[in-house]
């Protein structure tokens, strides 16, 4: 009875924080016109600042370009003011795998030039994500890849996502190209390397939508989550997931999860090293259909999969799955 109590808290917690809208937005938003990029928001800020704030469709691209492009943003804390609209008429999210709505959104970071910061999305929503093309890196999310491979010398705190909710969105990117793509609806890859970090985490997030990636090759093998699609912590700090609730039907050929679509790499090198899951719930149908063995395709309401047996410390507590899971594959 307790952890059931403590399930419903979490829910009433991320869901009660503002209302979440995914029917249709009740009032006029200003929805980006899916080319324009500000920086203003960093360019202007003072001389060593640490803290920015984003409160626009067009700042939040700005974001996504500067990363893409090599800032890091390590030891730095971003702040959304405002909900974001990607696209129009979100409510319509259902049928963007079919017919693609105006804005295609290119993910924050990507394997070679990841994000390194803090990203606080201060219970704003954004509305109306679609990913029907990539950047060419197959990390696909909001954020492509969120790296927690910080020195020592940084003044970090961790590095991660919180206080966030990514609704009425739509992933439907092609798997071309990549043996492995990574496609989660906050990210694709979290990933600890050699270097320090006090905490990697995902804390507070809502998510709701579709990931249904589309096949150029039949070898290719996305890996899809509500969340995250895959971790690798490979040697130092922690990862915690905690107080998440996804909403988000996943179909895929080889591994879906609702909260993680699995871990990947993980070495024991460290005795401190943890992974820490505290609240997580799924309410999203996930599908796994293709030809590769169950051993090999994976489905799971909270975990798709989690490798590494001699990691140090795995922490599971209070999580439920409330989805429909299906394996189709023989």
């Amino acid at each position: 009875m307790k952890k059931i109590v403590t399930i419903i808290l979490t829910l009433a917690m991320i869901l009660s924080c503002g209302a979440i809208v995914i029917s249709a937005e009740q009032t006029t938003p200003n929805v980006w016109d899916g080319t324009s990029i500000s920086y203003d928001w960093y360019l202007n800020a003072p001389e060593n600042a640490t803290e920015f704030y984003i409160s626009s469709a067009a700042e939040l691209a700005g974001l996504a370009s500067l990363v893409n492009d090599g800032t890091a943003f390590a030891g730095m804390d971003i702040y959304l003011t405002a909900d974001i609209y990607l696209n129009a008429n979100s409510e319509n999210y259902k049928t963007w795998g079919e017919t693609a709505p105006a804005n295609n959104w290119t993910a924050i970071g990507t394997n070679g030039k990841p994000f390194k910061g803090r990203f606080d999305g201060q219970g704003h929503t954004v509305y109306g994500m679609y990913i029907g093309t990539s950047n060419g890196d197959n990390h696909v999310g909001l954020f492509g890849c969120v790296n927690g491979n910080v020195s020592k010398d940084t003044p970090a705190n961790g590095c991660g996502i919180k206080n966030l909710r990514v609704v009425n969105s739509c992933i439907a990117s092609t798997a071309q190209g990549s043996h492995n793509r990574k496609m989660g609806m906050i990210a694709g890859q979290y990933y600890i390397g050699k270097n320090y970090v006090n905490i990697m985490y995902l804390s507070n997030v809502y998510t709701h939508g579709i990931i249904a990636p589309k096949y150029g090759e039949t070898k290719n093998q996305p890996w899809v989550s509500g969340m995250v699609a895959l971790t690798e912590n490979d040697g130092y700090g922690t990862m915690l997931f905690e107080n998440l609730v996804s909403d988000v039907q996943l179909t895929t050929n080889f591994s879906a999860g609702g909260i993680l679509g699995g871990t990947n790499d993980i070495k024991n090198e460290h005795a401190d090293k943890k992974m820490v899951f505290n609240n997580l719930v799924n309410l999203g149908d996930i599908t796994v259909v293709g030809t590769h063995e169950p051993s090999v395709a994976h489905a799971g309401g909270i975990f798709a999969e989690l490798d590494g047996a001699i990691i140090a410390t795995y922490e599971v507590s209070n999580c439920i799955n409330l989805g429909n899971v299906k394996n189709d594959c023989p």
